[in-house]
């Protein structure tokens, strides 16, 4: 495993290889084209759903038989209050993630 190791980290000794690899035309920088923005952000996709999901119902048979009932109703309230700002954290997040990549401070 160390011999293998060191063949595959030895990447002076495998210069004219990575060049003849990336010589390649499908390894060619494109042309710069301009993306629209904007068409990601109207599409409205969502990965979780935007329902609340349905109380919870359970019965006791002890103390009389009892039916109670948990509601989400609350922490989705909670959840749709904080969507906004959860977004636009996220926004920031990822224009400073963006804006360093590019090569900015």
């Amino acid at each position: 495993m160390k011999c293998n190791g060191e063949a595959a980290t030895n990447f002076p000794g495998q210069k004219d290889d990575i060049a003849d690899f990336l010589d390649n035309p499908d390894y060619k920088m494109e042309e710069d084209e301009e993306v629209d923005i904007a068409s990601y952000f109207d599409e409205g996709t969502r990965f979780l759903p935007s329902s609340c999901p349905p109380p919870k119902t359970f019965h006791l048979t002890t103390g009389g038989g009892r039916t109670f009932q948990f509601s989400y109703e609350s922490i989705c309230q909670f959840a749709s209050d904080l969507s906004y700002l959860i977004v636009a954290a996220a926004g920031v997040f990822f224009a400073i993630y963006i804006g360093r990549a590019a090569g900015g401070e």
